[in-house]
């Protein structure tokens, strides 16, 4: 009936648009023959297109087919006819030919798994090959790649740099995907691919053992030799993909006994630089005096004159280690560059190796430029450094050199330009407020929370806020507000779970670590604005210069490794990364007459960075102050409390300790005391023992 479902096995069925026969798991073609080879029917290019996408292969089965009749199309496109118009004699010959076989690919029959069971070891081997029509790959199971031209195997076996752009890419993304080694070369008598970049005729290809099964080599598993690529380096088309090397010097070439005088008889490094430029560009406008460089230095001939000071300075120091390095000799133990991996690069300058050249980085950042220890033009370095990120300290300033340099015992070099190691590790915030009052508290901690998060010291104004937030602020939401109002604000600030923790009144040296720097701020920045009067934006923008040189000081010494490349700073907990300021000329010596206004800010803040750096900014010093107490109190004790208005000894009040408060350390620091006037905190430093509780 026509409900009935029949269960057994067909023949064939369709499948991927394929014949695929079940009963032996083969896969094979059906090609319509109805096309009419009559002498009298007319071949056009709208017929052979439609014949050939009667070719259905979406696994490449038959690739070598296709290709035939796809070559002939390519023709056809190349003479520019319209799709009615007869192909030329020699053409339609030959595709008559080839539709006449056309419908031997029928009698095919292709093994669909291509895996055995009882299989110990799987290998998959991948063929390449091209001609001026077609290109092809065949893939049979290993990951091994084979080309047929010794050409594109050396190719592949270079570095992508010195190709030229087209095949630089492609080789690029060949060694990106696969690995170099895997490649070897096929002869095209052997290789698959050959045929589908030539073609096959339909008649033949059913008995191509080439194409069915791969090479003998594989069938057999005999060794191939590797291909030597040395033998086609005279080759013209090997030749022709690679970049020319630039005529033009990448620096002036001098003796070193010329160059070396220079640099010893300058004290600035860009002064140095400037002296070879111009020198450099002499000779090259006597060269060619048709098209001379005229007015500045431009950033290229600068780059190319630190370069010929560079090279000279290493053929005088590394001399031993270069010469190794280009005849391909290992570095003595006893050379300083042993643990570095140095190599040349393309300009013979020596460079840093190591991890880093697989990452991201700019060249200057993987592979640094070598510099000798105890020479005075890195001297020069080290202090242009210092001098051009604002005077910073000896890590700050070597973390900075490693970014185009590597300085051999680097910081030992920078400290003997510095004179001292200047670490911080503090951060420092800054506000301008017009008054002390509570209102201006409120809108400076605003401020601060919307920026940094959220916190501070006894002062009476923020006593006097804190009262405003607990007493004033539920009265004020009353009056302005609802009850479902103030209670939905009186949550939000509840939220915010901001918590005031007061240290005792008159005791800056509990909050030692901010308070300290607190101190020298203000004491410098009184000398450095002095009478100087300042507006508003003017001295905003000076206090933020400030507190971004506090907060760029490096907090931990740098690695020796050259593979490190990282150095922390206050600023990375503030904002991810260090801060640096716009490099300024130096305005400290230039009278104020002569400056604008935004000129005097920034004379102002270069003092400032002088007098911090050289006054404050040193190692820290440990707090021995409260190590231990020396002074022992103890609860229901009567002493004496020294007046707020450091009164002398007779007018101190009588009072009774009723609370002593332990910090973690069990070191008693505060005490609650009990005068005739009320009870109050006080630090020890203001309680005196009466002598006979000593």
């Amino acid at each position: 009936s026509d409900g009935d479902v029949s269960l057994t096995i067909p023949d064939e069925t369709k499948a991927i648009g394929l014949l695929w026969r079940p009963q032996k798991d083969s896969l094979a073609f059906s090609v319509s023959g109805n096309v009419d080879t009559c002498e009298s029917c007319k071949i056009t290019k709208r017929s052979v297109l439609s014949t050939t996408a009667r070719i259905f292969d979406p696994l490449g089965l038959i690739s070598p087919v296709v290709t035939k009749a796809k070559l002939v199309m390519q023709e056809l496109r190349r003479l520019k006819l319209d799709w009615n118009d007869s192909l030329p004699i020699q053409l339609e010959s030959r595709w008559k030919r080839f539709v006449t076989f056309l419908t031997t690919i029928n009698t095919l029959n292709i093994p669909r798994y291509i895996f055995l069971d009882y299989a110990l070891k799987i290998e998959q081997h991948g063929f390449a090959d091209a001609s001026e029509k077609a290109y092809g790959a065949a893939i049979y199971v290993s990951t091994v790649l084979w080309t047929g031209s010794t050409i594109v195997l050396a190719w592949i076996q270079k570095d992508p740099s010195v190709l030229k752009p087209f095949v630089r890419n492609r080789v690029r993304a060949i060694q990106n995907l696969t690995e170099v080694s895997a490649w070897q070369h096929v002869p095209s008598k052997e290789n698959p691919a050959d045929i589908i970049s030539r073609g096959i005729d339909p008649e033949k290809i059913q008995d191509c053992n080439l194409w069915w099964f791969g090479p003998s080599f594989l069938q057999d598993h005999s060794v191939v030799s590797p291909c030597v690529c040395s033998d086609i380096n005279d080759n013209e088309l090997y030749q022709r993909e690679f970049k020319k090397t630039p005529t033009d010097p990448v620096c002036l070439v001098v003796q070193g006994q010329e160059v070396l005088p220079i640099i010893n008889n300058c004290s600035s490094f860009t002064r140095l630089q400037r002296v070879i430029g111009w020198c450099m560009r002499f000779v090259r406008n006597a060269k060619n005096s048709l098209q001379p460089s005229k007015g500045n230095l431009t950033s290229p001939e600068l780059f190319k004159s630190l370069m010929c000071l560079v090279k000279n300075v290493q053929a005088n120091c590394f001399a031993q280690e270069i010469q190794c390095l280009k005849s391909g000799q290992q570095l003595p133990n006893s050379s300083s560059l042993i643990n570095l991996s140095p190599f040349l690069d393309e300009q013979d300058i020596l460079r840093v190796g190591g991890r880093l050249k697989n990452s991201n980085l700019p060249i200057e950042r993987k592979h640094p430029i070598l510099l000798p220890y105890n020479n005075h033009f890195s001297d020069l370095i080290i202090n242009h450094f210092h001098v051009l990120y604002l005077h910073t300290g000896a890590e700050a300033t070597l973390a900075n050199i490693r970014t185009k340099f590597w300085l051999i015992n680097g910081r030992n070099c920078v400290r003997k330009i510095i004179r001292k190691c200047i670490p911080c590790l503090k951060s420092v915030h800054l506000e301008i407020v017009n008054s002390c009052s509570t209102d201006a508290f409120i809108g400076a901690l605003k401020r601060f929370i919307a920026r940094r998060g959220k916190p501070s010291d006894n002062g009476t104004n923020f006593v006097g806020a804190n009262n405003v937030l607990n007493k004033v602020l539920r009265k004020i939401l009353k009056d302005l507000f609802n009850k479902e109002s103030t209670g939905k604000i009186e949550d939000f600030i509840a939220s915010e779970g901001i918590v005031w923790h007061f240290n005792p009144p008159a005791t800056p040296h509990f909050g030692g670590l901010w308070e300290a720097g607190v101190k020298s701020l203000k004491a410098r920045l009184k000398r450095v604005v002095g009478n100087t009067v300042l507006t508003h934006e003017e001295f905003s923008t000076l206090v933020t210069q400030v507190e971004a040189v506090l907060n760029s000081r490096p907090l931990c010494n740098l690695s020796s490794d050259p593979n490190d490349d990282f150095v922390l700073t206050p600023a990375h907990f503030l904002v991810g990364s260090s801060l640096t300021a716009l490099p300024d000329p130096d305005l400290t010596e230039v009278p104020m007459n002569r400056l604008n206004r935004w000129q005097l800010v920034q004379r102002l803040s270069q003092i400032f960075w002088k007098k911090w750096s050289k006054d404050y900014l040193n190692r820290l010093q440990s707090r021995v102050k409260w190590r231990k107490g020396d002074k022992i109190f103890k609860e229901n004790e009567i002493v004496l409390v020294k007046n707020e208005d450091n009164s002398k000894t007779f007018n101190w009040n009588l009072a009774k300790i009723i609370k002593v408060h332990a910090g973690k350390d069990n070191v008693i620091r505060v005490v609650t005391v009990k005068t005739n006037k009320g009870i109050y905190q006080r630090t020890v430093n203001k309680i005196i023992k009466l002598p006979f509780y000593d």
